[in-house]
């Protein structure tokens, strides 16, 4: 089965762990996109935070944004499900919310990892405390729908 993770580079390590995790159980993780941003900065910048980049304009501008867009936007719709990775507390995010709007839109089983600020709009996600709870999860809902 494939899984899409999205998080924030600032959980790089957390990241990591349930990459691994998974992978260590058969699973595919698809479009491992926190092995950084040289693809947006262009030749002769490495980027390991959007926040290297100058301006939006840049940003925006930039040809590999269009392609990580593309990327990560079929990476979802490809995977089987979806696994959010939040921190110890909860934070806002940005294109990771993006990415779960996509699975959730597509009724896909949705997972978090982590504690989520208090949302309804969380409420399809199963909420995994860690890593371990995680992985005792998923094989519950391997194929199933997330009823609407």
């Amino acid at each position: 089965m494939k899984v899409y993770i999205a998080s924030s580079f600032k959980l790089k390590e957390k990241v990591v762990a349930v990459e691994k995790a998974l992978e260590a159980l058969g699973y595919t993780v698809l479009c491992k996109w926190w092995t950084g941003l040289d693809y947006i900065a262009g030749e002769g910048r490495t980027l390991n935070e959007k926040s290297d980049v100058v301006s939006n304009e840049e940003f925006y501008s930039s040809p590999g944004c269009a392609t990580a867009f593309k990327r990560d936007y079929a990476a979802v719709k490809d995977a089987d499900f979806f696994v959010l990775v939040a921190g110890e507390t909860p934070r806002p995010f940005n294109g990771a919310n993006i990415e779960l709007g996509i699975a959730i839109g597509d009724n896909k089983p949705c997972f978090s990892v982590g504690k989520l600020d208090n949302s309804a709009l969380y409420y399809p996600v199963t909420k995994c405390s860690d890593i371990p709870d995680l992985l005792t999860k998923i094989p519950q809902f391997n194929s199933e729908k997330i009823e609407k």
